[in-house]
């Protein structure tokens, strides 16, 4: 009986392992902010490449990829404790939809369940600069690509 407990709590073990562990698939991909296909317009400031900031409204990121979802993580700087930034996020062309950002670091997914295919989101700073800056840390998707030419 003892045997069958631990056998049983070995396997146990090992499942919960795998499940905790293994739960990003292998088309899952984390590209920094600083990635040269990533495409930013506007006043942004670089002095961070690994975290370019905006403080400007209209500042604004384009990402172009392949897959079915895309994930940004964003920090806002929470002016006054308080106060947090807008964003603005289009895909495919499609109405752009407002978001308030609800923390300090914001791990948003921008969209899921699309038609796999290639895709592009714009991601827009929507908030005055006296709302404070908001950072790009980076995307996460299926596979980056080369921006299309202006």
């Amino acid at each position: 009986m003892i045997r069958y407990i631990r056998l049983l709590f070995a396997v146990c073990l090992l499942f919960v392992a795998s499940v905790s562990f293994g739960a990003s698939t292998p088309d899952t991909n984390f590209f920094a902010a600083n990635h040269p296909y990533l495409r930013y317009t506007g006043r942004f400031d670089n002095s961070d490449p690994q975290r370019p900031k905006c403080w400007a409204s209209g500042a604004y990121l384009t990402i172009r990829f392949s897959g079915t979802y895309c994930i940004a993580q964003i920090t806002d700087q929470v002016r006054w404790g308080t106060v947090h930034n807008y964003i603005e996020i289009q895909v495919d062309g499609g109405k752009p939809t407002r978001m308030q950002l609800t923390g300090k670091e914001n791990r948003l997914v921008l969209t899921e369940g699309l038609k796999a295919g290639e895709h592009v989101i714009i991601i827009c700073k929507d908030t005055e600069s006296e709302n404070g800056y908001i950072a790009f840390a980076g995307i996460t998707c299926q596979k980056l690509l080369k921006p299309q030419a202006k």
